[in-house]
């Protein structure tokens, strides 16, 4: 298996991986071989909500990875080790591709080990728009995948897959997979909510103070408790480690979480605050995005004779 750079979001993976080659239990207790691929525990398949495409068509396709029981894949952000799934979509010239939408995950583990991911069945989706024109045939997309899925062990997966749509014939309606769109609707009713412009709760307040401390608050609803999970950005990350509990109070929650904040440590991107609000269980998920800029410091004036302001 090839696992590029850009698919290992990982702390400590060398470790991980150096571990797996010394390791010689398998499955415990199993009668059967041991699994030697990822493809031997995670089934991937992939769908589409619409059968047929036009011009200009806003479509999403998914990845269902069917993960074989005790066994778990990973977030866009894995915690403590792991790496997440990679989605490469390649399509023709003029389609516009989106970013990979993660539904809420599970939390793995506690404390200093604590990783992020999904066990059982998960659906990753790309939303994606036709261009203006379209061949008279057919449209082809190719998605190469990648996962890393682990328990005492860990195995890699890889995948190629290829959807094929039927270009409809001018005037005619598009038609759509409705068993697919069911099933991607529900997994997308479990992607974090966006809590910037229009899509922001009411009541929901998101700031980083110049102390470099993130503020956090908004209406509870029914839920008993609130987690927050960094989300991995280059150079910010909380200082505490793994997931950071919130308070309820007078039904609304409320973070104030002491960040670390590197800036030779952002790859050249911006400073941001990024990562989800758990609310509820993850069988009656509820979850908010957040993606807050991390205020740039502001430099002293310095005067014609090379004093700052605060030495004057």
């Amino acid at each position: 298996m090839i696992v590029s750079a850009s698919a290992i979001f990982v702390s400590g993976f060398v470790g991980l991986l150096l571990t797996l080659l010394v390791e010689t239990g398998g499955v415990s207790g199993s009668a059967q071989d041991p699994p030697t691929s990822g493809n031997d525990l995670v089934k991937v398949r992939v769908l589409s909500d619409v059968v047929t495409l036009l011009p200009n068509q806003p479509f999403t396709i998914a990845v269902e990875y069917t993960i074989s029981p005790d066994w778990h894949i990973y977030w866009r952000n894995p915690g403590a080790s792991g790496a997440a799934p990679v989605v490469d979509v390649t399509a023709p010239d003029g389609f516009q591709v989106g970013a990979v939408q993660f539904p809420r995950p599970r939390i793995f583990g506690a404390g200093a080990d604590t990783t992020y991911g999904y066990d059982g069945t998960v659906l990753l989706m790309v939303p994606m728009t036709a261009p203006p024109t379209l061949p008279r045939d057919e449209v082809t997309i190719t998605l190469e995948l990648e996962w890393l899925v682990c328990k005492q062990m860990c195995l890699l997966g890889e995948s190629r897959q290829t959807l094929r749509f039927p270009v409809a014939a001018p005037g005619r309606e598009v038609t759509r997979n409705q068993r697919a769109d069911r099933l991607i609707q529900a997994w997308q009713s479990r992607v974090p909510r966006s809590t910037v412009g229009s899509s922001a709760p009411s009541r929901f307040t998101a700031v980083v103070n110049p102390n470099d401390r993130l503020f956090l608050s908004g209406i509870a609803g029914a839920a008993k408790t609130a987690v927050y999970l960094p989300g991995g950005s280059p150079g910010v990350a909380p200082k505490l480690p793994g997931p950071i509990q919130g308070r309820i109070l007078e039904g609304n929650f409320v973070f104030d979480i002491p960040l670390s904040v590197v800036p030779e440590d952002s790859l050249g991107e911006p400073l941001r605050a990024n990562g989800v609000i758990l609310l509820g269980t993850y069988e009656r998920p509820r979850a908010l995005q957040i993606d807050v800029p991390i205020p740039t410091p502001v430099p002293d004036e310095v005067d014609s004779e090379g004093s700052t302001a605060s030495e004057s």
